[in-house]
């Protein structure tokens, strides 16, 4: 990240759920920006080239692009600033309800389902690092 225009938010509210990492990353860029990705930490294997690809979509007219993995829709997401504002309100589930209300407005980018590793378990790095072994 080193020399690019990062900021850093602290959630202090954590503990109620990830909607407030939402809204606290939404509070921080203030008026900035024309978009937000919502992308987890806990996601190793999306890379930077599945990010510019969703930048791309929204340069392209798409104002939500999700990503699914096979039949599973799940981070990152890009959303169009004109979509801040309902993404701020409505609690837990928020990114999903926003894109379920404006279904016309999304673009949805395919990855393979091996990419869709979610690291909340010991066993879960066992496996990714597993897989990027034999992947190299």
């Amino acid at each position: 990240m080193e020399g690019l225009p990062v900021q850093t938010a602290l959630n202090e509210r954590h503990a109620e759920g990830i909607h407030t990492s939402v809204q606290t990353g939404l509070d921080r860029l203030g008026g900035e920006g024309d978009a937000v990705i919502v992308i987890l930490a806990d996601m190793p294997l999306v890379t930077p080239a599945m990010l510019r690809e969703l930048v791309a979509r929204f340069r392209g007219g798409a104002p939500i692009v999700i990503s699914r993995y096979g039949e599973i829709q799940a981070p990152p997401t890009l959303y169009a600033r004109s979509l801040f504002a309902a993404l701020s309100t409505g609690g837990e589930g928020c990114g999903r309800r926003v894109v379920r209300e404006h279904s016309d407005l999304v673009t949805a980018l395919d990855w393979s389902p091996e990419l869709l590793a979610d690291l909340d378990r010991p066993e879960d790095i066992a496996r990714v690092r597993a897989l990027v072994t034999e992947t190299g």
